[in-house]
């Protein structure tokens, strides 16, 4: 008889995302709209994307002698960690917020708790939340799955915070009243969304005092990403609008673009296309000067961040060559 909770975890966990919270690396090159092959040193592990989900991988070749393996993602988890499947249960329950209700002993019902409903945002969950640290889960994320070099997050350490289920919190304020958060972008392994009833500002990774030139990308990673492959300049002030930008960031870019360059490092893609005209037009005459700098097109990359995580790719076969 099927276990629902391993089915459910089946469904609702995608093979990919367990791959880069483990540190692999998507080789864009050799990866297609059927299936998507990841790196892990002298490791390749590819995921059937027919399905649209990511449900079924293979390892093709791999350490230990793990080539030849297949499965579903707990067989996956399992062949990562060495878990046992009850070991690999717990693990999994975290990525699909707890699980099926399975063999649990059922309790007379208890009458509804009544809680207060929030008037307002809560700008002090962000003080009480922990820092990002070496080590975390948050802090393998950006290192190892999306390929950020440690010594660029501890420059923007003042601004992230660590979330649950391995997610990153990236601050955003408004420079005109400086160290009042007004929301964060969260980011993680299977989770990509913003602090519910914060307002959007932007996001600066450290902040960069008499800086004429911003650049402005749609991310908290992309914009690091852009950092890291412009070798962190000091002056630049490197911003993410976090997507659609609100009418208050709107503000703030009016403000602080007047008599800067500024760089647009938009997604190469149609939403990309349409930031840049929008930007171009309501910032045109504010800015001392406008270009584009989006990731390259013949490099087939979407944006900045896919492109650092294809460098950090090919340095490691670069290592691995140079190892033989």
């Amino acid at each position: 008889m099927a276990d629902p909770e391993l089915e459910s975890f089946k469904r609702e966990i995608c093979c990919t995302r367990v791959l880069e919270q483990h540190g692999y690396i998507r080789d864009v090159g050799e990866s297609t709209d059927a299936s998507a092959k990841y790196r892990k040193a002298d490791d390749i592990v590819v995921v059937q994307l027919a399905d649209g989900h990511g449900t079924g991988w293979m390892s093709v070749r791999g350490d230990g002698g793990r080539g030849g393996r297949c499965g579903d993602v707990i067989s996956l988890w399992q062949d990562l960690t060495g878990d046992s499947l009850g070991r690999a249960r717990v693990a999994l329950r975290r990525w699909t917020g707890g699980g099926a209700a399975v063999n649990r002993i059922r309790r007379p019902a208890s009458p509804p708790r009544l809680r207060p409903t929030p008037t307002a945002f809560d700008r002090g969950v962000w003080g009480r939340q922990a820092r990002l640290c070496e080590g975390s889960l948050g802090w393998a994320y950006l290192t190892e799955a999306r390929g950020l070099n440690e010594a660029l997050i501890k420059r923007a350490i003042e601004r992230l915070r660590e979330g649950p289920y391995g997610t990153v919190w990236f601050l955003h304020a408004d420079p005109r009243t400086p160290g009042v958060p007004t929301g964060w972008e969260r980011r993680g392994p299977s989770f990509d969304g913003y602090a519910k009833g914060g307002g959007k500002a932007l996001f600066f990774p450290w902040q960069s005092l008499g800086a004429g030139r911003l650049v402005l990308c749609e991310s908290a990673i992309d914009a690091l990403s852009y950092a890291q492959v412009d070798g962190c300049r000091g002056d630049t002030l490197y911003a993410s609008h976090a997507g659609a930008i609100a009418e208050e960031t709107w503000g703030i870019l009016t403000d602080l673009a007047s008599g800067l360059d500024l760089v647009l490092a938009s997604d190469r893609d149609v939403a990309g296309d349409n930031f840049v005209a929008s930007l171009s037009e309501r910032l045109g005459s504010i800015a001392r000067s406008i270009t584009e700098d989006r990731v390259p097109p013949y490099a087939g990359f979407k944006d900045w961040n896919e492109f650092v995580k294809n460098q950090r790719l090919q340095q490691m076969h670069g290592e691995q060559r140079d190892a033989q």
